[in-house]
């Protein structure tokens, strides 16, 4: 069974396609997504019409949940224009869960965007990725599944920790030099995981390491 992931598509309708795209002649099974559907790109209305129609599992992203509350401190402004989320689009963002439980092919899987307690917590404790930050670590240490999957840090990585494993995607926008553009797919068969450039298609080298 192959699982596609995706994560932190901020309004980049062209790449999530693209992502789609390639999930589609990977012949993925699911697909999963680690939130952050909108902010910064130009077409949240798009991306969240999607979710919304194809009903793929997402997790609230910190930027869905700004999304949110933003719209809320801007209901008494009249004048709104293009970029303005529709009622209901708030009301999708406002109902994405922080996390999501699943079991496939006898793998227990946590969806997240950052850790699984705070979806805009840092997962390293600083941009040398040399080590965890306390609040993933106790949150991997209470975590019952064996896999964790994560978006938030715009760059893909599959790593260990006290024998739980921990799988990003990158980011699926390609709006700013940080973006990686790219998404993961899953096999549970042999349990292999790789990343794909979007602009390329070709496998990614990711950070894959042990963490103690």
């Amino acid at each position: 069974m192959k699982i596609g992931i995706i994560s932190d598509i901020h309004g980049d309708l062209t790449s999530l396609n693209m992502a789609l795209s390639h999930m589609q002649l990977a012949s993925v099974q699911r697909v999963l997504c680690a939130g952050d559907l909108v902010e910064r790109g130009s077409n949240d209305h798009g991306v969240i019409d999607y979710f919304r129609q194809h009903a793929i599992p997402c997790v609230q992203g910190n930027h869905d949940e700004n999304a949110v509350r933003h719209h809320e401190l801007q209901a008494h402004v009249e004048v709104q224009d293009d970029s303005t989320l529709s009622a209901a689009s708030v009301d999708f963002l406002r109902g994405l869960p922080l996390t999501q439980s699943f079991v496939w092919v006898g793998s227990t899987m946590l969806l997240a965007h950052a850790t699984p307690s705070d979806n805009g917590a840092p997962v390293f404790q600083d941009p040398s990725c040399e080590k965890l930050s306390k609040t993933f670590k106790k949150d991997l240490a209470r975590m019952e599944a064996d896999i964790l999957v994560v978006g938030h840090t715009h760059y893909p990585f599959d790593i260990r920790y006290k024998g739980k494993r921990v799988l990003n995607p990158g980011s699926v926008c390609n709006l700013q030099s940080r973006d990686s553009h790219t998404c993961g797919i899953l096999d549970l068969t042999d349990h292999s995981y790789t990343v794909f450039s979007l602009a390329t298609g070709g496998e990614c080298e990711i950070l894959n390491r042990e963490f103690t």
